[in-house]
């Protein structure tokens, strides 16, 4: 979780955030975020996929419920079904719903990283990540 001084003094524990405001009142938020690298490559992780879903990128992200992590946003420049391994066919583009911790929580990371600007409030340095859940919610019109 992210707390910002405030925040972190009222339960006790260290600032690890900083505070943001927006259309959605005032809430602790991490302007930089970097995920560790793992041991396998992008593409061996397409690799142990039986069937699945490959997202090459996420734009437009936003908080939907901040205090319990809600997200969402969409697909973009690439979105492919996945068999046995394989990408198989290419898919229409979806709007995501679903709670950041659950993503990143059950996350496998690559051994790739890259920066990602504009990652909600700041930038992010992040590898290709397998989960093993991730909750599409509607489907895009293109």
């Amino acid at each position: 979780y992210a707390y910002n001084l405030r925040n972190a003094k009222k339960l006790g524990v260290k600032s690890n955030g900083r505070n943001a405001s927006g259309f959605q009142g005032e809430m602790p938020a991490f302007f930089s975020l970097t995920i560790e690298k793992g041991e396998k490559s992008a593409e061996e992780l397409v690799k142990s996929v039986d069937n699945g879903v490959l997202v090459t990128n996420l734009f437009y992200n936003n908080f939907v419920n901040a205090p319990e992590g809600l997200c969402t946003g969409l697909t973009k420049d690439g979105l492919f079904k996945v068999e046995n391994g394989e990408v198989t066919d290419s898919l229409k583009n979806m709007r995501w719903t679903d709670k950041i911790l659950s993503i990143l929580g059950n996350a496998e990371p690559g051994n790739d990283s890259r920066q990602v600007k504009g990652f909600f409030f700041g930038s992010a340095i992040i590898p290709s990540i397998k989960v093993e859940q991730f909750n599409f919610s509607s489907k895009g019109k293109h």
